[in-house]
């Protein structure tokens, strides 16, 4: 890679608050500095979604700059008004990001973007206004690359795609959208969200069953179900409360996940986890869940625990977990989503795919352990060959030093 090479990395949300795309954003510039010396300099910049003030501060080593200045937390049910509060917050939080981009010196070789709000939006203005090479993640299901901009600031910003942009797809789904806007498949990059073969590998039964009594106290009697998530409600958790009911007497299930302590989202959030611990209390199922909300460190312990790892999610961009669930030779029951699961999930081979109805996630969940251990080890073969941190790592290296070399 070419020495002396400056990026801005723009995240919709960054660490320490909780976002896939802001954990995959960190987590990449992790390797990729500790692979690459020639990166010299990693400017970060954020939005937030818990957070209503800016400021920098240090996470692992990283210097960020979080931009968090909306007037109007909770927007307005008359339409009128609300697009006004959209109208202010966004011109607030764009105002103060150009305001530090326009400090940044010296100015960066490329912006790399992941996710989609106002921070970000001013972010692509930026590079596009200064002809810096810019490569997009697309990390959610969405309609539209574009960032939603509000009337009329949209016919003054540049936003356009660019013979420089280059776009990061994490579906099929999500690359057809690219394509029905015009983006050449030249500036395209259809690959799933990286898995680390350090962390995510089958295991032993005997390490299976040790992990197990460790983290839920249960043994080799019980067949355990997983899935963590982010508790919002197009996560679905509350579904499997349906499920488990409908599996046989020995059938565990652990889930959860991170919730967010503050933000426009904290009201509906924290019913919904109540919601929850009410459903579960009121069905007499305490014996049979355990529901935990935070952040998993050690998520592959999950998954190496698990007889079967659930995923009733109701959309999705990928969803990560799947493969790093496949990687631990843990077979998956999704909900079938056209060009995302159904990507990734073979049935009978490393899973199946079932309708969002609790009879039919049951009948696959049950199915699913009948599949051999042979199709699962070589479904966690595949997976790491596919999406093994070593061979996308090595990819980005090879876009970032393209990328930089073009602009300078």
């Amino acid at each position: 890679m070419k020495k002396g090479i400056k990026i801005l990395l723009a995240s919709s949300k960054y660490m320490p608050e909780y976002s896939g795309s802001g954990l995959r954003a960190h987590s990449l510039y992790k390797r990729l500095i500790d692979k690459c010396q020639d990166i010299s300099d990693l400017v970060v910049l954020c939005g937030s979604e818990t957070e209503n003030r800016s400021f920098s501060y240090t996470y692992e080593g990283f210097s960020i700059n979080r931009i968090a200045e909306k007037r109007f937390l909770k927007l307005s049910g008359n339409p009128f008004i609300r697009r006004f509060h959209i109208w202010h917050n966004f011109q607030k939080e764009f105002k103060a990001s150009m305001n530090f981009l326009n400090n940044l010196l010296p100015r960066p070789n490329m912006v790399h973007i992941f996710g989609k709000n106002y921070v970000t939006a001013a972010a692509t203005h930026y590079a596009i206004s200064n002809s810096i090479p810019l490569l997009i993640e697309l990390c959610n299901e969405m309609s539209s690359t574009q960032v939603h901009v509000p009337f009329p600031i949209r016919f003054f910003l540049n936003l356009s795609p660019k013979d420089k942009f280059k776009y990061v797809c994490i579906s099929e789904r999500l690359k057809r959208v690219c394509l029905s806007e015009g983006i050449s498949e030249e500036n395209l990059w259809c690959r799933p969200n990286p898995v680390d073969e350090n962390k995510f590998f089958p295991v032993s039964s005997e390490q299976k069953l040790e992990l197990r009594k460790q983290i839920t106290g249960w043994g080799a009697d019980v067949r355990l179900l997983c899935y963590v998530a982010k508790v919002i409600p197009r996560k679905n958790h509350i579904m499997l409360i349906d499920v488990i009911e409908k599996l046989p007497d020995n059938y565990r299930l652990f889930m959860g996940g991170p919730t967010v302590s503050s933000g426009i989202e904290h009201e509906r959030d924290s019913a919904l986890v109540e919601k929850i611990k009410q459903e579960i209390s009121e069905r007499k199922l305490n014996s049979k869940i355990i529901f935990k909300t935070g952040f998993f460190k050690n998520i592959d312990q999950l998954y190496k625990m698990s007889d079967v790892y659930l995923f009733p999610t109701k959309e999705e961009g990928l969803g990560t977990p799947l493969l790093e669930a496949v990687s631990c030779a843990v077979p998956v029951v999704a909900n079938t989503i056209d060009g995302i699961t159904d990507t990734w999930i073979e049935n009978g081979r490393n899973g199946y795919l079932s309708k969002l109805d609790p009879d039919d996630f049951a009948l696959k969940i049950i199915k699913a352990e009948c599949i051999p251990r042979c199709n699962l080890l070589e479904a966690a073969r595949k997976m790491i060959n596919i999406a093994g941190i070593s061979a996308i790592d090595q990819e980005y290296i090879n876009i970032i030093n393209s990328m930089a070399s073009s602009e300078q």
